[in-house]
């Protein structure tokens, strides 16, 4: 599939209203429609449903971003604790998307607590947005995707993530 970038308007502010999943995945899909390198995200809960199944919908939205000409790369970052068991779906996503597509869970720090309970998507270790509720959960109830305005705060955002993501355990 051949993908030309396009200019879309991505939302600097977006409150969402309980019961505006739509909406939610709307925004979503805008502020990753502009990525050209990369998409990085923070999100403990993104393949949470609850304790007996897992939640595979990201993949599902981020599919059409990985099938482009673009050659993007993905990293899902989310807790060890909630890593998706293995699941089909995710074993052939990450086969299919071999070396543009990886999953790793972030470890509790040396008292056993997370280090964050923040959401976030990077963009091109640019642009960061700051998502109220997990991905999978966001426009159920009110929540919130900010952009990022500061350089710097933005500059520790991805320095952050890298941080994490180097000791981060790999899906297996």
């Amino acid at each position: 599939v051949r993908f030309e970038r396009r200019t879309r308007a991505t939302p600097k502010r977006a409150n969402l209203p309980p019961n505006s999943e739509y909406s939610a995945r709307f925004n979503i899909r805008n502020i990753l429609s502009t990525a050209t390198k990369t998409i990085d995200i923070k999100d403990d809960y993104l393949f949470t449903v609850n304790k007996k199944t897992k939640n595979i919908e990201m993949l599902y939205i981020l599919a059409p971003y990985l099938d482009t000409s673009l050659d993007i790369k993905v990293r899902l970052l989310g807790s060890e604790k909630e890593l998706p068991a293995t699941v089909s779906d995710i074993d052939t996503f990450l086969r299919q998307y071999d070396n543009r597509a990886a999953i790793r869970g972030s470890t509790p720090n040396k008292n056993n607590q997370r280090e964050t309970h923040d959401r976030f998507i990077i963009i091109d270790n640019d642009s960061v947005f700051q998502i109220g509720a997990s991905i999978k959960d966001l426009g159920k109830a009110q929540s919130s995707i900010i952009a990022v305005d500061d350089t710097n705060v933005r500059k520790q955002y991805v320095s952050q993530f890298e941080e994490w993501w180097n000791v981060a355990k790999p899906y297996a």
